[in-house]
């Protein structure tokens, strides 16, 4: 009778690796699979990230809409704000107007939030536009906020008759860029 119980315990061991295999061969192919869904995400997000810094780097130097969007909106109300388009420029070229720069510089310090999507944005921007006569930062700086993910684009352009280089610079602090 002593070895009918030894032998019973050992079917018992085998059983329960078995078991425990197979659990764990479960669990290690759902994880892979939501680690690889997971990547997938964040290339998507960064792709999104990415063609969102060049497409308003182009339409940053567009008129807008409507054209005279600067004179639609109020700019400390972000209400008057919903279906405008933003654009710096005068619709000549690269040249920017500085009354909707001015425009878009006060929109921002009254509700930057707002402006991202007259901008045609859904993550946080930063525009630096500079020369050795002109620096103007518009939206936030992504280093204070230890942006983990960060996109640029830059153009050259024209205040009156300054040229200037406009940097835009798309970021997220999160990992994966979610906004």
């Amino acid at each position: 009778m002593g070895k009918m119980r030894l032998q019973f315990w050992s079917f018992d061991i085998v059983f329960a690796v078995i078991v425990f295999s197979a659990a764990l061969a479960v669990l290690v192919y759902e994880w892979s699979s939501i680690e690889s869904q997971l990547s997938l995400g964040a290339i998507n997000t960064q792709e999104t990230m990415q063609l969102q810094a060049q497409a308003v780097s182009r339409s940053i130097f567009t008129v807008g809409w409507p054209a005279d969007w600067e004179g639609v909106v109020n700019v400390s109300n972000s209400l008057t704000w919903q279906g405008v388009s933003v654009g710096i420029g005068t619709g000549n070229g690269t040249r920017i107007a500085p009354g909707k720069l001015a425009a878009l510089i006060s929109m921002v310090q009254t509700n930057y939030q707002a402006t991202k999507q007259p901008l045609g944005l859904s993550y946080d921007y930063y525009i630096r536009i500079s020369s050795p006569y002109i620096n103007l930062s518009i939206g936030r700086d992504p280093a204070p906020s230890k942006a983990s993910t960060v996109y640029s684009a830059q153009a050259d352009g024209y205040i009156n008759t300054d040229p200037v280089i406009v940097t835009l610079l798309v970021w997220s602090n999160t990992i994966y860029g979610g906004s």
